[in-house]
């Protein structure tokens, strides 16, 4: 192998040497735009949950208090015929 011939190798080493950096940075970026995303639907689900708690909460308070309405209709004879 001639000087010539070993400073082409050396060139094309260093140029695929920087493809691969290239590569290697461009799987890095995915990598972390796909946590980022991952922990985007995480805090959405978590969120999502949270809702669906307060709902479901809500609707037990809503049925109490319709229990306790019809209750009071029951007990008072004037509170639903004010209602009417």
């Amino acid at each position: 192998m001639t000087q010539a011939d070993h400073a082409i190798a050396e060139q094309k080493l260093l140029e695929e040497r920087a493809t691969l950096t290239q590569f290697d940075n461009e799987l890095q970026d995915l990598e972390n735009a796909i946590r980022e995303q991952k922990r985007g639907v995480s805090d959405a689900e978590i969120a999502l949950k949270k809702l669906e708690h307060d709902i479901a909460a809500l609707e037990k308070d809503k049925d109490a208090q319709a229990k306790f309405v019809t209750d009071l209709e029951k007990q008072h004879e004037w509170i639903r015929d004010e209602c009417q």
